[in-house]
């Protein structure tokens, strides 16, 4: 009786411990990892208007194609799909790339320093209106590219 009454306290105590190495696995693999940037002008993610600020940007999901921008005294919170994107060599920097046409800016890009791989949002149809506006004014690319670099991760 006493023997399997061991038995039985050995075999939950190594289900327990499955268990445990399962639950930090799983945990391990959905780290969430954000960065800070002081944003010195307004722009625009997706369908939303952001002021000027200071915001948090984190990667969620699995793969971490969606993106979190959090005003840092969160009064804004944006949530947006975005696509893996790939540079030969690593970024230097971890930083945020807009296209600015005229006097709005687009969140375009999210890199992180020392990797060569990005995440870069689609277009909105707002932003695609302005680049076909622009597009009948100039011969050569309708935005320019402005990089803000994180702060803080």
């Amino acid at each position: 009786m006493a023997k399997q009454m061991m038995k039985g306290l050995t075999m939950a105590a190594l289900a327990g411990v499955v268990l445990l190495v399962t639950a930090v696995v799983s945990a391990n693999g959905q780290t969430v990892r954000h960065q800070v940037a002081n944003i010195p002008f307004d722009f625009v993610v997706g369908n939303s208007e952001l002021p000027a600020g200071s915001y948090m940007v984190q990667r969620v999901g699995d793969n971490g194609g969606g993106l979190r921008i959090d005003s840092t005294d969160k009064t804004k919170a944006v949530f947006r799909l975005s696509s893996p994107i790939v540079e030969i060599d690593p970024s230097e920097t971890s930083k945020l790339v807009f296209h600015r046409y005229g006097n709005k800016y687009f969140l375009a890009e999210i890199w992180t320093a020392g990797e060569n791989n990005g995440r870069k949002l689609m277009k909105s149809p707002n932003e695609k209106s302005l680049e076909r506006e622009l597009s009948t004014k100039r011969t050569q690319r309708n935005y320019d590219s402005v990089a803000i670099t994180f702060i803080e991760q």
